[in-house]
């Protein structure tokens, strides 16, 4: 008997692991992405690379210091060298540090440049993934809505073919109205199974891009039946000045001048200075003797004569990478421009639309209280009263499309001026 019972409870245990849905709204679902995005933990990452390039440029101007230990054994007494002992020991230190070097300086600066454009890297990452996971939340929602029309078409054209077959079997209606009944009726049933499965990948696609686990049960809160008016007009210079890519482009351009200046510093000298501390003993016995220090303190100027001509070829280079990304900032700059056009004619497009839905949902609504009252009065049956409820569905689906449609232009808006919010609408 307790035996049977444990198998009972862990049974139920194992069965009841996804019974209760895990639920999000945009802003929740938005916070997981921002957390568990794994382009987002890449673009973080790169961040604490920059920061540790920073660190190992600043390393080149800190003293650095060395020390070690020494000890040699003489197996062959010599003949030749007076003063030969069979043990020798020594130890060192030495201080070595950079006074000068334009290379260093100019690196360490652009350490700095290195650093701000990866916060802008991170910035474009987050905002783009923001906004992904908001069409992808709308998109299920939308999608979660045909599958109910759908699913709910099927069910009338079902109890349509119920009711033709009875009525055939009373020789009410023809074969062929039951045929047809019938065809439209398994006509309906792959449409199920495509808008559930169109449903079913939306959702995996954003459980993917959120990091939530793809066997966990979700579920979404929100609602298509509002949305945000059309923003005013904006400037493109205020956009460029938001867009974080467009910051990052401004970043490399700083990035690549200091780039020709760290390699022009290899046309000039460097200046360092190394302290040196030594300690020798030696002895026939293992013990410390004939022991002499040294204290030594030197300067070293290196000047550069000749370098095969590698320091003009990288200065070369370096000017044309600086080039490169100069082309790359104005090609963004007329796609930006363009981009912001065509955002404002498709949101005004959309908007025209959602007007138009609203008033086909109007009408079909109107359509389906009078058949409801026609239905009260017997002037109509239940089946043709189940086909306006659909239609009036349909009608709504539209609607909910159009809204979609908008929505997924405003999110390209905020993107392309640099004004992701996190926040639903």
């Amino acid at each position: 008997m307790g035996k049977s019972w444990a198998i009972a409870v862990l049974l139920t245990m194992i069965t009841s692991v996804n019974v209760f849905a895990v639920s999000y709204d945009l802003e929740e679902i938005v916070g997981e992405a921002q957390d568990n995005n794994r382009d987002i933990q890449l673009a973080r990452l790169e961040i604490k690379t920059a920061s540790a390039e920073t660190s190992a440029v600043y390393s080149r101007i800190i003293p650095h210091l060395n020390a070690g230990l020494g000890y040699n054994r003489n197996f062959i007494e010599s003949t030749t060298f007076i003063g030969s002992y069979n043990n020798e020991y020594q130890l060192y230190a030495e201080l070595n540090q950079t006074l000068f070097s334009f290379e260093v300086l100019r690196g360490i600066k652009a350490a700095r440049y290195l650093k701000d454009l990866s916060a802008h890297m991170f910035e474009s990452v987050r905002q783009g993934v923001i906004v992904q996971v908001k069409k992808d939340f709308y998109q299920v929602l939308l999608l979660k809505e045909i599958f109910e029309v759908v699913r709910n078409s099927e069910a009338s054209s079902k109890e349509n073919y119920d009711n033709m077959k009875d009525r055939y079997e009373s020789g009410v209606v023809s074969e062929f109205d039951l045929l047809q009944a019938e065809v439209n009726w398994r006509n309906a049933i792959p449409q199920t199974l495509e808008a559930r499965r169109d449903y079913d990948l939306a959702l995996n696609n954003l459980k993917v891009l959120t990091g939530i686990p793809i066997d966990e049960t979700l579920t979404l809160r929100g609602s298509m039946d509002s949305y945000p008016d059309i923003p005013g007009p904006i400037s493109f210079e205020k956009a460029i000045r938001r867009r974080p890519d467009h910051n990052v482009l401004v970043w490399e351009i700083k990035l690549r001048e200091m780039n020709i200046l760290v390699q022009k510093s290899n046309y000039y000298p460097t200046l360092s200075a190394t302290l040196n501390y030594s300690h020798a003993a030696a002895s026939d016995q293992f013990r410390l003797e004939n022991d002499s220090n040294n204290l030594v303190l030197g300067l070293a100027l290196s000047i550069p004569i000749f370098s095969g001509g590698y320091t003009g070829a990288q200065v070369k280079k370096a000017e044309i990478e600086l080039e490169k990304v100069s082309t790359r900032i104005a090609k963004l700059n007329e796609s930006i421009e363009v981009e912001l056009r065509n955002i404002e004619l498709r949101m005004q497009e959309a908007n025209i639309r959602i007007e138009a839905a609203l008033k086909s949902v109007a009408t079909a609504r109107r359509a389906f209280e009078i058949a409801k009252t026609l239905v009260e009065n017997k002037l109509a049956t239940q089946i043709e009263l189940n086909e306006i409820r659909v239609a009036l569905d349909q009608a709504q689906v539209g609607y909910y499309s159009s809204v979609h449609d908008y929505l997924i232009t405003y999110f390209d808006w905020e993107l392309a001026v640099g004004t992701v919010s996190l926040k639903g609408y």
